[in-house]
């Protein structure tokens, strides 16, 4: 569980070489940018909590399916994507 930590930064999509991962707790940090979408490899992972972060852009498909309680996403203002009930919106100036 690294929850609760004051992290900071950027999710690295090298977690996902944690195959024997069941459980990713990375609530209550200071987290920023996209989630790697190399987190939906994690085929054991039973447990995901991202929430509380300032995390940003669309939560990969298959996360948004597996783990489909919003909770697990919520309190980061630029996630969007199901769970979410929050639309993405193209930024044009991107």
């Amino acid at each position: 569980m690294l929850d609760s930590n004051h992290f900071t930064g950027h999710i690295p999509g090298s977690l996902s070489k944690l195959s024997n991962l069941t459980v990713l707790k990375l609530s209550l940090n200071q987290l920023t940018g996209k989630i790697p979408i190399e987190l939906s490899s994690i085929s054991g992972l039973e447990y995901l909590n991202m929430s509380s972060n300032n995390l940003e852009g669309e939560i990969p498909h298959m996360l948004g399916a597996t783990f489909n309680d919003p909770s697990m996403f919520s309190m980061n203002q630029g996630l969007c994507r199901k769970p979410l009930h929050r639309e993405c919106v193209n930024d044009p100036s991107a």
